[in-house]
């Protein structure tokens, strides 16, 4: 992580969705923030034109973005490649507070899961090329992603359910974005070492 990146501003729900407001888009601001945490998480890292590109698509924007609008998103891709690269694991899905109702909380949830299948489904992997873990944590997001939240009663049981789903989509991102980055890493590393006789002289397909 840069230290530019270091310096910008924590982004919150609220922020996020403060520049879908003024950008007066009705898509839901979570479903942004999984989607590219999904393509962080698959290894992907489109240039700031493309990221502004694929979210004027997901915000389902008609019109030219405002100057306000775009630094915000330029801001928040920085923010968010640092959330999940952060070593204190501090990251955390953007979902509504919790002064919102349970129902519109999982709701939430349910578009932030769509949103990362979504743009992990955006890169070149297959699912042969994911660990069993990685492919099982996926399959589980796509099934949050159909949680139906309408007529959720409040209940202490109900608010310790939607935690417990919650973390577990925190870490399987994370644990999606550790594995990409070892992969990136290794790729890295044959390519500057071409001719490295351990990798000259090994069996195993890269």
């Amino acid at each position: 992580m840069s230290e530019a990146t270091t310096q910008l501003e924590p982004f919150t729900f609220d922020k996020l969705a403060d520049l879908f407001v003024e950008a007066r888009s009705m898509t839901p601001p979570s479903q942004l923030h999984g989607m590219l945490c999904g393509q962080f998480c698959a290894g992907m890292r489109p240039d700031h034109k493309g990221w502004l590109d694929a979210a004027t698509e997901q915000m389902a924007l008609s019109g030219e973005m405002s100057v306000t609008v775009r630094a915000g998103l330029v801001d928040f891709y920085d923010v968010v490649l640092g959330d999940l690269s952060a070593s204190d694991l501090s990251f955390a899905l953007l979902l509504p507070e919790n002064e919102e109702t349970i129902g519109q909380r999982t709701e939430a949830l349910g578009q932030w899961c769509s949103g990362f299948i979504s743009g992990f489904g955006a890169s070149s992997i297959t699912k042969t090329q994911l660990s069993e873990e990685a492919a099982g944590v996926l399959t589980d997001l796509a099934q949050i992603s159909q949680v139906q939240a309408e007529d959720m009663e409040e209940s202490e049981d109900a608010e310790k359910d939607f935690f417990e789903v919650c973390e577990y989509a925190r870490m399987a991102a994370l644990m999606l974005f550790n594995e990409s980055q070892d992969q990136r890493a290794s790729k890295a590393k044959t390519a500057n070492n071409p001719f490295d006789s351990s990798q000259k002289n090994s069996d195993v397909i890269h």
